[in-house]
């Protein structure tokens, strides 16, 4: 079983929802997280930006689109029914922040390519970037197991 494979297998687990009264009703698609989608999508990344250091990316990146944490869907989230349902778990903060982080150094790797600067845009996918990305998937798991505690306490009283 690859490292891959191994982040795939610890969220096999329930997505996290939210309250139906919390729901923004035009929002409706983003009651739950699916958290299995969000760290595949985050993985993703990886390949998409080794790609584009490679010069065999066929995607036209928006630098700036890039580096603004609340365009994918994870980042919708966060900004809107997470932050309702989940904005008090400590956990929550610390995915915001490492989430932001994250589409930073995304964006980070981007700009040295953009300057022809692949060499550095190899290493920072290699060290900072991939930390950041790590970083997300311990925060979704964390995050994860405190509202599943949460729950239960809240059906427990």
């Amino acid at each position: 079983m690859g490292f891959f494979d191994w982040v795939k297998n610890i969220f096999i687990r329930p997505t996290l929802t939210v309250a139906p009264e919390s729901v923004d009703p035009d929002n409706a698609d983003l009651a739950t997280l699916d958290i299995p989608g969000a760290v595949q999508a985050h993985l993703n990344w990886t390949k998409r930006l080794r790609d584009a250091i490679q010069g065999e990316s066929q995607e036209d990146f928006d630098i700036s689109a890039v580096r603004a944490d609340h365009n994918c869907a994870l980042g919708k989230w966060i900004h809107s029914d997470g932050e309702r349902a989940y904005g008090e778990l400590p956990a929550f903060t610390d995915l915001r922040a490492k989430h932001a982080h994250f589409h930073r150094e995304a964006a980070g790797v981007l700009e040295a390519v953009e300057a022809g600067e692949r060499t550095h845009a190899q290493r920072q996918l290699v060290t900072s970037f991939s930390a950041s990305s790590r970083e997300v998937i311990a925060a979704l798991d964390l995050l994860q197991d405190q509202a599943l505690m949460r729950a239960a306490r809240a059906q427990g009283a």
